[in-house]
């Protein structure tokens, strides 16, 4: 660009706005002042591939790369030096993405085929890609990347890239240009995963190592000045990951007789482990009943819940066989193969997070609580209690399937929320960045509520409990303008509803999602408020729920009654005070209410 700028008296403009970083800015220049014709001509003359002498296997840094790098490489570079290093190593890329095709690298960072992502495109691709700063604002959605939108496709990918691996950087000055700032960002929504780079030892002082440490990166020093001494690291290291032990683990599988690929399948562990904690079973009864070796069980049933892992690369694979038999021991046939639209239900993941590790057996319910109260309060959850739930979706994973998203999309905010990764406010932050970005509008509300049913009885049972003066109260993790549009004149019976709040503007478009604070451990908050207000006894209250996140009610000391458990072990006393296991009707709740 410097070169360019002189020819066209732009010199000394140029260089200023590159010692700065802004190097995009400079890229603007140029095309503006000139033309883009102009620059697109300049690129193709000082990165053409063909003058280039091959092979490049020179004993340079470039040249033991495809020794290090088993997966994917990602570059901001314009020439074709990586794509020439690995074709001369015999060890061509499977796939090189960029520009348009930042889509289809979203998909294949899922896999751990070597293949190139060049970020900013390729020289020869005027179309796609990014050097000025119009086509970096068309990219990152500002021209600041502080406030670059990280929702969209090329820094979805990044993220991808960054949260899902270590990264190695070399040849990357780490300066805090745009690339490098937008990088960071996403590194500390990661900060479980880390990451390093080859620096210059004139680096080492602290405020860069501040720097660095904030972006997940720990440096590697070589002597200042030094160059020779890169591939010199790189030989050694290339040589090592040759000689690691895992490498001989590895070889020794490929040695020994190996599953033919068409004949394994990913086994959702998820639901594995569902319906074998709900049939009671524990992995040595599945063992004895299935014939899978126990150790073998328990290896399919392990779900990589980490940040890193993405889709159905959270699964083990099994022989379709051992599937099989499962599936007939459990009596679950064809629900537990992997990659299906109900992979992430909620139901079955949060069942995994919370009982992992607890004995599949419980203690079964003998007798009933047997004292004397009246029952002056019932709060009722809402999705799954007084609704049906044929198929096990939440109202917000209904809302999340129908703009466009996955229940995978959904359920991994749950999942990092239940792993305490941010707050519950920060959940609807993200949920409402989702949400605008799809221009979810208000008259998505009616559609979803149509297809969301009461359960039979709900109106003879809340105008009876009205009538004897039982308070009635909805404490729920759904959105209350949905609960006013399925309950309708029903909803009025209610003296009070705490739910999430989607606000819209005027013009109906999205304004903000207002999470309630009595959802999770909230619902005991609540509870013990109205026991408070109205100077009640514990027992005076009963909640009424069937999820993991009403498991919290019990720690108020209020009575609690789970009916049709879908996502709750209800055999456990510490969390349930009664259960009714198959509810068809709400009418079956007036067993556990005295008046």
């Amino acid at each position: 660009m410097e070169q360019m700028a002189v020819q066209i008296g732009l010199g000394d403009t140029v260089k200023s706005l590159i010692s700065k970083l802004q190097f995009e800015e400079a890229a603007e220049l140029l095309v503006t002042t000139a033309s883009l014709n102009y620059l697109d001509d300049s690129l193709r003359r000082a990165f053409d591939h063909e003058k280039v002498s091959r092979p490049l296997n020179d004993g340079g840094a470039v040249s033991f790369l495809p020794r290090i790098a088993r997966g994917p490489i990602l570059t901001t570079n314009f020439d074709r030096v990586l794509e020439m290093t690995f074709q001369d190593a015999q060890k061509p890329f499977a796939e090189v993405f960029h520009g348009g095709q930042i889509r289809e690298a979203s998909r294949a960072l899922q896999l751990d085929q070597p293949f190139l992502l060049k970020l900013h495109g390729d020289y020869h691709d005027s179309e796609h890609r990014i050097l000025t700063l119009t086509e970096y604002t068309r990219e990152y959605g500002h021209s600041d990347p502080t406030n670059a939108d990280l929702n969209l496709e090329l820094p979805t990918v990044l993220g991808q890239a960054v949260g899902s691996r270590p990264l190695f950087f070399l040849g990357c000055s780490m300066r805090q240009d745009r690339t490098l700032t937008v990088i960071g960002r996403i590194a500390r929504r990661y900060s479980g995963t880390i990451h390093f780079a080859l620096l210059s030892a004139a680096e080492l002082v602290p405020d860069r190592i501040r720097q660095l440490y904030s972006w997940n990166i720990r440096p590697l020093f070589f002597p200042a000045g030094h160059f020779k001494t890169i591939p010199e690291f790189l030989q050694v290291l290339a040589d090592s990951i040759a000689d690691s032990p895992t490498r001989t683990i590895r070889q020794s599988r490929r040695n020994s007789p190996a599953i033919p690929r068409k004949d394994l399948v990913f086994i959702n562990g998820y639901k594995l482990f569902y319906f074998r904690m709900t049939r009671k079973l524990s992995n040595s009864d599945l063992s004895r009943l299935s014939g899978v070796d126990r150790y073998q069980l328990s290896r399919i049933q392990s779900v990589a819940n980490y940040g890193a892992a993405k889709g159905i690369r959270r699964f083990k694979q099994c022989p379709r066989g051992v599937l099989t038999r499962l599936e007939r021991a459990l009596e679950c046939w064809g629900q537990l193969e992997a990659n299906k639209g109900d992979d992430f239900l909620s139901m079955y993941m949060q069942f995994y997070l919370t009982y992992k590790g607890t004995n599949a057996s419980g203690t079964p319910r003998h007798t009933q609580l047997k004292l004397r109260f009246q029952t002056k309060v019932i709060a009722f959850d809402f999705d799954g209690t007084l609704t049906e739930n044929l198929d096990h979706r939440t109202t917000w994973e209904r809302i999340w399937v129908a703009l466009g998203y996955t229940i995978e999309e959904c359920s991994d905010l749950h999942r990092r929320f239940s792993r305490k990764e941010f707050s519950h406010e920060k959940w609807c932050e993200l949920t409402f960045e989702k949400f605008k970005k799809a221009r979810l509008k208000e008259n998505l509300f009616r559609r979803i509520a149509r297809d969301i049913k009461l359960i039979d009885g709900t109106r003879e049972t809340l105008e009876f409990l009205k009538s004897h003066g039982v308070r009635l109260y909805i404490v729920s993790g759904s959105i209350r303008q949905i609960i006013r549009i399925v309950l309708g004149d029903l909803y009025d019976l209610f003296d009070e509803v705490k739910a999430n709040e989607i606000r819209f503007d005027s013009a109906g478009k999205l304004e903000s999602i207002e999470g309630t604070r009595y959802d999770f451990e909230g619902k005991a908050q609540f509870l013990r408020r109205i026991i408070s207000d109205h100077g009640l006894s514990e027992l005076d209250v009963l909640f009424v729920g069937n999820s993991l996140n009403d498991i919290y009610a019990s720690r108020s000391g209020a009575r609690t009654l789970c009916v049709n458990p879908h996502m709750t072990n209800p055999d456990i006393e510490e969390h349930w005070t009664y259960a009714i296991k198959e509810m068809t009707s709400l009418q079956q709740i007036l067993k556990y209410v005295q008046i």
